[in-house]
């Protein structure tokens, strides 16, 4: 069975190859656990049902590696920016930075008050 399906994973795989860490490893993954779960009574061709679960599977891959990669850049220019050279415009501008942190900050670790059942847990 995974020898028919060797082309679809090796196309899926080279898509996401130089952005997903272990492309290949996750497609044939994907592949294994959608035949466990696919359902012939259904009726959905078996063929398409693994090709939309690998493509899927490696898009939501490729999301999550996206952000992530797009938060460690912020993260980045956030220091870079912080530690640039002193002139009284960049000082303030640091001030206001550091300033809007250390509120947003505050607010992470701020208890939420819910109106639900969960009244009174930390979020």
């Amino acid at each position: 069975m995974c020898q028919q399906f060797k082309p679809l994973v090796k196309k899926y795989a080279g898509i996401y190859r130089k952005s997903v860490p272990d492309a290949e490893s996750e497609a044939w993954l994907a592949l294994i656990q959608a035949l466990h779960t696919y359902n012939p009574d259904l009726g959905v061709p078996l063929a398409g049902y693994l090709e939309s679960r690998v493509r899927y599977t490696l898009l939501n891959l490729w999301k999550r590696e996206m952000k992530r990669r797009r938060q460690e850049y912020q993260t980045e220019n956030v220091f870079e920016y912080l530690a640039a050279p002193d002139n009284p415009q960049a000082t303030i501008e640091r001030k206001e930075v550091i300033a809007s942190i250390l509120a947003a900050l505050k607010e992470i670790t701020t208890a939420t008050v819910c109106s639900s059942s969960y009244c009174g847990l930390w979020f």
